[in-house]
Order: C-alpha cells, then sequence, then structure tokens
C-alpha cells in the first residue's frame, strides 16, 4: 500500500497585509499610515516576500515536508485576492479559503467577492467576547 497523502488543512498566508492589518489595531500604530515595518520588527520576525514569492516559498515548505496539498487561509480583510492569485498559479497545491466577519457591514459583498475569486471555504472571524457572538455562532450553526 502507498504512503497517505498529507493535506494540511489549515495554513495561513500571512502576507504583509495581514501584519497591516493587525497592527492597525494596535493603539500605539493605529494613527500611522503604514505600520507594517514597525510591527514586523517588533515581533522579530522576517517580513514576507511580495506575494508571489511567498507562494513559491510556502510550496517549497510543503515539499520539504512531504505535504501534497494545503488549505491556504487568507486572514485579513480583502487577502482573499492574494489567496486566490497564489492558488491558479499552484492549483495543484492549495485549496483557497478566507477569514470573514458575518457581522460586518458589508459582510455580503465580502462573501460574493471571496466566492467570485473561486476560493471554497471560508472562517468565521469575530470576537468571542462581543455581546453578539453566542448568537451569531447559534446562527451560523
Amino acid at each position: 500500500m502507498a504512503d497517505p497523502s498529507i493535506f494540511d488543512a489549515h495554513l495561513h498566508f500571512f502576507s504583509r497585509q495581514v501584519f497591516a492589518f493587525y497592527a492597525r489595531q494596535a493603539p500605539d500604530l493605529k494613527g500611522m499610515a503604514d505600520p507594517t515595518a514597525l510591527a514586523i520588527a517588533r515581533l522579530g520576525v522576517e517580513s514576507p516576500p511580495e506575494p508571489a514569492a511567498l507562494a513559491k516559498r510556502w510550496v517549497a515548505e510543503l515539499d520539504r515536508y512531504q505535504v501534497e496539498h494545503a488549505v491556504l487561509f487568507g486572514s485579513a480583510p480583502g487577502e482573499q485576492e492574494l489567496v486566490a492569485c497564489t492558488v491558479r498559479a499552484h492549483s495543484d497545491r492549495f485549496v483557497g479559503f478566507q477569514m470573514s466577519n458575518p457581522r460586518a457591514p458589508n459582510a455580503q459583498a465580502v462573501l460574493e467577492d471571496i466566492i467570485s475569486k473561486g476560493l471554497r471555504g471560508g472562517s468565521l472571524r469575530f470576537g468571542t467576547t462581543q455581546p453578539r457572538t453566542p448568537e451569531a455562532v447559534k446562527e451560523f450553526g
């Protein structure tokens, strides 16, 4: 019997867009036009390369660990475009998903955009301490 395939079901793309999104939530970085470089320096991590190079790096990591396929998540609003480009370039390796907030005012438009880009699924993102979270969990199953 052949060795079973490995399918990583949860891999985040982590483009610069993700660092920018979360950095803008820090009180001391909130007002900056582009807090990305400062946030990356504070975290002490390597700055991600441009999306095409980052995609190739992820493919190399999959190869290194003999992972055949992975679900690739966009982790920040708007990152679905980068994930979709990566999936198109490496459709034999990635399935695209996108995190989104079902309570955002533009939730329907975001969902339609995710679908139009050919992504196959999503992850609901909302704060667990928000008053409506228990209600949202019931609503979205």
